[in-house]
């Protein structure tokens, strides 16, 4: 799998007007070298889609995902719907490529003040650029596309933010039934669509850019200053208040003490004194030294936005300072390349965990390539374990913040025993299949007619069986009947012949017997 975790790191454009744009692809898999099956963009006035026919098979993940499958007719290969069973209307991707740049140069001619295009897509792992910077790299329009975009925006982190409290997965479909409260049932937002999933990434980060905390609203100085006025001139109105509720409480508690204080003698005045004063502080309520320092700052007072206009201008200002520009997201192409080199130097050493089961191929695509994110590679581990034997791989693998700690020690004695030559390699146990489950699973992936034939194909070969059983017999009594087969061999003649001669026999015997009885019993009686 391509990417890196999202972060919300931007703000590299310059401040002006731009227009934002939600962009999603389909693709035949999760690597760089797969290629898009759908691209997809909207903006609230214009949408674009269009289906790409891949040179490559989607893999069985991503059929899952996205629902859509390749079928081969003959010599031609079509795009399939696996929900409504339709051929899609598809285009090269060259020619899908051309349409998408000619839409996006309408899209930014539509707003003659608008710097540029800044795409929007929603990712945990970021997948959607580098895929769409590759297939321009391929066919040499990067530089038209510079054009028209000036950078990305990943409102992952967005979601993140805004909804960490509250959610647990920040997918596309739980922010869908969440904020935007939409119908899950319905067939035609099927999340596996990139159609859909850029229609959705835009109206959910609309709605998570006006929230308070996202909202950055400029405010002027003059503004601050007034509030802070206002302030410095409540404060001491405030103040008095208080020294006067203050004041009447205690004396409402102070007439029978005075009572008890006149009957003393004259000579205690001055401890007298020392005990009312005492008696005042401890009666009269006071403001702790904590709730002083908890006072809110005096923060100046801002209006939430309202109507559509202002919405709007708050959503763009909140994606141009997430955007990253395009020369940014090539150069960390770059690094996902050097990252692929790094993993397919690790395959030796995880190369049991991929002839297993797919539990086990998932663990080690994940050891791999958090591995190779943190720069290791086979000649980097090769010199930690040379020098620090099993404590330098401890040492290193502890640095993996991703793994948990049963999957470090894992990689740890996994490593320690590819390196080290007394140690036998680690191969990954996988649990037995029961038979009978697995036979009544394969049974029913055969359709009934299948079934079917094969079960006439059995009964067929059961009756073949029981004719050369039944031959055999026969050729045994013709032998004794001394009818003897070509060359002498016990071999059964075609069916006409073997049925004509058992009836010759048959009717030759019954003939001479019914012959003697009829003469015996017809023959006239002897005239003495």
């Amino acid at each position: 799998m391509v990417g890196q975790v999202g972060t919300s790191s931007g703000g590299s454009l310059p401040e002006g007007k731009y227009t934002i744009v939600s962009v999603d692809i389909d693709a035949t898999g999760r690597r760089l070298i797969d290629e898009i099956v759908h691209l997809a963009a909207y903006t609230p006035d214009s949408e674009f889609s269009q289906y790409v026919m891949p040179y490559m098979n989607l893999n069985p993940a991503a059929r899952q995902r996205h629902q859509v499958r390749v079928i081969t007719i003959g010599f031609f290969r079509m795009l399939k719907s696996m929900q409504t069973y339709k051929v899609m209307k598809t285009k090269p991707e060259y020619a899908a490529l051309v349409d998408f740049m000619l839409w996006l140069e309408e899209q930014k001619a539509r707003n003659p003040d608008s710097k540029g295009i800044i795409m929007l897509y929603h990712e945990q792992r970021k997948f959607v650029p580098y895929m769409l910077l590759e297939a321009l790299k391929k066919y040499d329009m990067l530089p038209r596309f510079k054009t028209s975009v000036v950078g990305f925006t990943n409102v992952y982190p967005l979601a993140e933010k805004e909804c960490g409290v509250t959610l647990k997965y920040f997918t596309l479909k739980e922010l869908k039934k969440v904020i935007l409260q939409c119908d899950e049932d319905d067939r035609n937002e099927f999340e596996g669509s990139a159609k859909v999933r850029s229609k959705i990434a835009y109206d959910v980060s609309k709605v998570l850019a006006n929230k308070p905390s996202a909202a950055t609203v400029e405010v002027k100085k003059e503004d601050v200053a007034e509030a802070a006025a206002a302030a410095a001139v409540q404060q001491p109105e405030a103040a008095v208040q208080e020294n006067c509720v203050q004041e009447q409480e205690g004396q409402e508690a102070k007439p029978e003490q005075q009572e008890q204080q006149e009957q003393q003698v004259e000579g205690d005045g001055e401890a007298n004194k020392v005990e009312e004063a005492a008696q005042e502080a401890v009666e009269t309520p006071s403001v702790p030294e904590t709730q002083e320092e908890k006072k809110p700052a005096v923060v100046p007072v801002v209006k939430e936005a309202t109507t559509e206009k202002e919405r709007t201008a708050v959503f763009h200002r909140v994606i141009m300072g997430m955007a990253t520009t395009i020369d940014e997201n090539l150069q960390e192409l770059g690094g996902q390349q050097t990252i692929l080199d790094r993993q397919n130097s690790l395959r030796t050493i995880f190369v049991n965990y991929f002839k297993t089961t797919l539990y086990h191929r998932v663990r080690g695509v994940t050891f791999r390539r958090v591995l190779a994110e943190q720069g290791f590679d086979m000649t980097k581990l090769q010199d930690i374990w040379g020098k620090e034997k099993r404590d330098g791989i401890r040492v290193a693998v502890a640095g993996l913040r991703e793994l948990k700690e049963d999957d470090k020690k894992e990689l740890t004695d996994l490593l320690d025993c590819h390196f080290d030559p007394e140690k036998q390699p680690i191969k990954p146990v996988s649990r037995k299949t029961n038979k009978r489950r697995f036979q009544r699973r394969q049974t029913s992936r055969i359709s009934p007619r299948k079934r079917n034939v094969q079960k006439g194909r059995n009964n067929n070969q059961q009756h073949h069986n029981g004719e050369n059983h039944q031959g055999n017999h026969n050729n045994n009594n013709y032998q004794q009947h001394g009818n003897n087969h070509q060359g002498g061999r016990n071999q059964r003649g075609t069916p006409q012949k073997r049925f004509t001669e058992h009836k010759e026999i048959t009717l030759t015997g019954m003939k001479i017997d019914e012959f003697s009885s009829m003469a015996a019993a017809a023959a006239p009686p002897v005239v003495s």
